[in-house]
């Protein structure tokens, strides 16, 4: 609602994914009435979990995840980055294009992307309990009223159908 009141609007749509799509839904049951509709693509942070990668485990580690963020992106380390999140089937039928490959590429490079990903995941994520602090439980997604579209693949890394339906 801070926010809400901050940019002066009495409501809004969502749009979110992985750790906004977590706090999408913790905005949506904190204060139903101002959020109007809102669309979750892919798998939102807190939602059951099949496995977590072992790759956003790492990024927990302080040496290794400094080491990860100082090193130059380049489309190899992209490719690598990909595959180890479990996209690797994607990148080799080329559901994940060239033009995906280089668009993250130009965040990695361009942006604070990578820092501000690592920074939360210090916080949120645990190397051996992964993300066990950030479950949605039935509590809260039972104050979630606004009418919701979950785009959802059925080969989603973090988990597909199953994980999906016991979210929803």
């Amino acid at each position: 609602g801070d926010i809400l009141d901050a940019l002066d609007l009495p409501s809004t749509h969502l749009v979110a994914t992985s750790l906004g799509g977590y706090v999408a839904l913790r905005a949506a049951a904190a204060s139903p009435e101002r959020i109007d509709r809102m669309v979750q693509f892919s798998w939102p942070v807190g939602a059951p979990i099949s496995h977590l990668p072992w790759a956003l485990r790492a990024m927990t580690i302080p040496g290794l995840s400094r080491l990860a963020a100082s090193i130059p992106a380049n489309e190899r380390s992209v490719r690598m980055l990909f595959r180890r999140l479990g996209h690797g089937p994607k990148l080799k039928d080329g559901r994940i294009t060239q033009e995906d490959l280089d668009c993250y590429l130009a965040m990695l490079r361009y942006t604070d992307t990578m820092r501000n990903e690592i920074a939360p995941a210090r916080a949120l994520i645990s190397p051996i309990r992964g993300l066990a602090a950030l479950d949605l439980t039935d509590e809260i997604l039972s104050k979630v009223t606004c009418p919701t579209l979950f785009i959802w693949g059925g080969q989603d890394v973090f988990g597909g159908p199953d994980v999906a339906r016991e979210l929803v």
